[in-house]
């Protein structure tokens, strides 16, 4: 834990007020989920107070298997729940833009835009260049109304399904929203204040983000399982070579969360994969559009027997090089960094010996202190924007034994060892 690191065999290179600071100040727990917002809420909130004053968010709401109305509901009770006076919970991001053709299987369940067939522009290489079609708004391979996710969110955030830019044609949508009249995704309502350059913008912070309404973001253009066999589109969506998806000259996914209530994108591999591009021009255009970036960390990258410092104090730092800092903060558009995704997998690791928890929260720490240290060389000196790691929805006990249950396990863990949480 933050408080004895050493529980997992880990040395920190910070000292264990900064480590501590940084936990009090700026931590957010976070977990992923595929189960309703009830069974979530009631599974978390029973014993949340033992983990108070720090806040928790949902890093993926999947809505696996739940027709519209039941995403939309979940959806506004969340927010309901978010906007309580004392409430702990930030809110959460829809798991996810995009369909993922290639992994297939039961991801096919999530995503709230499918691909068309009109082909819209080419990538730029990612590395090889890849054709960007349309988004089409009804899941044809879901049944009935579990095919309306896009719905759902923007009836439950008070936005709409756009028309227009980067969308399939009516006529080849079939579905009740090609009927319907709709904002396109470049309404100057949505995108307000689009006029106004990143420098003039109010910088990033968790509380515009209260209620949380994100959109996890990971839409690789492959339309086939594993990606037809032709090789494997970089994961790192923020890169330029995604411009032609992502920009306001292009498809304008950003745009399009926007117009769908969102004010909130989660990216899961914008620092780890080293793609010497730049970054900062998906920020921008985050910036402009009304979206606070939660970018994520490349949670497979190699740490030597899960000492994660050296790898996240370099991930950062070549991001940082790469469009996320500006001035002596981060890009005013990144509100939170998660550090890891679902880490506490890594026990099952072959060079996790002997299993357990230990390897997850060595990890943790050990990220944490790298990106502190990345923080302090590029001197970044405000501390503005939050840190989080988002734990699967697993049964488990945490590392001293103290909690058991689903993603609160995790939170446990990061906390294991301190005996005051003020300090």
């Amino acid at each position: 834990g933050i408080s004895d690191p050493s529980i997992a065999g880990y040395q920190p290179r910070a000292s264990l007020r900064e480590l501590s600071e940084a936990f009090r100040t700026r931590w957010v727990h976070g977990l992923n989920t595929q189960s309703p917002w009830g069974f979530v809420k009631e599974m978390v909130t029973k014993d949340y107070d033992r983990f108070a004053p720090i806040p928790w968010f949902i890093g993926e709401y999947g809505g696996n298997g739940m027709p519209k109305a039941a995403i939309q509901t979940d959806l506004e009770r969340m927010r309901q729940t978010a906007e309580e006076d004392g409430s702990l919970f930030v809110g959460g991001a829809m798991f996810q833009f995009q369909t993922t053709y290639w992994k297939g299987g039961s991801e096919m369940n999530f995503g709230l835009f499918g691909l068309g067939e009109t082909r819209l522009n080419t990538t730029g290489p990612i590395p090889l260049e890849w054709p960007v079609y349309c988004l089409d708004s009804r899941l044809k391979h879901l049944p009935g109304d579990l095919a309306l996710r896009a719905r759902a969110v923007a009836d439950a955030w008070g936005g709409s399904v756009p028309k227009g830019r980067g969308m399939c044609p009516p006529a080849l949508l079939q579905s009740p929203e090609a009927e319907t009249t709709q904002e396109p995704a470049t309404s100057p309502e949505m995108l307000s204040p689009s006029t106004r350059t990143p420098e003039s913008l109010p910088h990033g912070d968790l509380p515009p983000l209260r209620p949380m309404k994100g959109i996890a973001y990971g839409a690789l253009p492959c339309t086939e399982h594993v990606c037809g066999g032709v090789g494997f589109p970089s994961e790192d969506m923020p890169q330029a070579g995604y411009a032609a998806q992502w920009g306001p000259d292009g498809r304008d996914d950003l745009g399009v969360m926007r117009a769908l209530g969102a004010n909130a994108v989660r990216l899961y591999h914008a620092f780890g994969l080293e793609v010497d591009d730049d970054h900062g021009a998906f920020l921008d255009h985050a910036a402009h559009t009304g979206l606070n970036v939660l970018p994520g960390y490349h949670t497979g990258s190699d740490c030597p027997m899960f000492d994660c410092f050296h790898t996240w104090k370099n991930a950062t730092a070549f991001g940082l090089d790469r469009g996320f800092q500006r001035g002596s903060d981060w890009h005013p558009a990144v509100a939170m960094l998660i550090l890891l995704n679902e880490p506490d997998f890594f026990e099952y690791a072959p060079k996790c010996q002997p299993p357990g928890a230990w390897c997850h929260v060595k990890a943790v720490v050990s990220a944490l202190d790298g990106v502190l240290a990345a923080e302090r060389e590029a001197n970044i000196t405000s501390g503005r924007v939050k840190l989080t790691v988002t734990w699967s929805f697993a049964m488990r006990a945490s590392i001293d034994g103290k909690v058991f249950g689903p993603g609160v396990f995790g939170f446990q863990d990061v906390v294991a060892g301190i005996s005051d949480p003020s300090i």
